[in-house]
């Protein structure tokens, strides 16, 4: 017993100094796709799903989640355009 209670402080720790995260989500132009279905143009981009709420648009969405300790907090999001 104490040695999964000593395994989980160790795995919390490790969360805590190295919680950051840095990263890049990059969405190419031949990942885009259109379509037509009866009257809707449709989007599609590989590797996404599709937003499920009845009544809103189907747009292509990626869902993220990441783990912030209770003492940090998000600094700053940037979304860049690039064409």
């Amino acid at each position: 017993m104490k040695k999964n209670i000593i395994l989980v402080l160790l795995f919390f720790c490790y969360y805590q100094l190295f919680a950051n995260y840095t990263g890049n989500i990059t969405i190419y132009q031949n990942n885009l796709k259109y379509s037509k279905i009866d009257i809707y143009d449709l989007i599609s981009i590989t590797g996404y799903e599709y937003i499920t709420t009845p009544g809103a648009p189907k747009l292509p969405a990626k869902y993220l989640q990441f783990i912030i300790p209770n003492d940090k907090r998000v600094a700053q999001i940037i979304i860049n355009r690039y064409y």
